[in-house]
């Protein structure tokens, strides 16, 4: 009462998070995986921001640095809180130190 009416400015500020970068709608996050889990594939599991635990597979040889893309688990889109987002998850391969002659030689062998 008594005051003229004026706009309302909200600043917000985001904190990093320690596994999630989100750009827009999307959410980006690495994902380590060992030599062996790249070759023969995997399946692993990660506690996603609203604590679900989302299941990650890979069946075939993924690459270094690959990008698996899972649509609708980005975060919610403005206006549509049904509809989300893609989530792209890179793959990082752990790679030995080293190896003994035994396995170099039967990686010799194999390869």
């Amino acid at each position: 009462p008594n005051i003229i009416p004026g706009n309302v400015v909200v600043i917000l500020n985001t904190k990093k998070h320690k596994k999630f970068k989100r750009e827009g709608d999307d959410l980006h996050m690495t994902m380590q995986i060992t030599l062996k889990e790249a070759l023969l594939g995997f399946k692993k599991t990660f506690t996603h921001l609203d604590g679900r635990k989302v299941e990650v597979e890979r069946t075939t040889i993924t690459q270094p640095n690959y990008v698996m893309k899972m649509k609708g688990e980005g975060m919610p889109l403005h206006n549509f809180a049904s509809e989300k987002g893609v989530l792209h998850v890179k793959f990082r391969v752990l790679l030995p130190y080293n190896l003994t002659d035994k396995q170099q030689e039967e990686l010799e062998k194999i390869l």
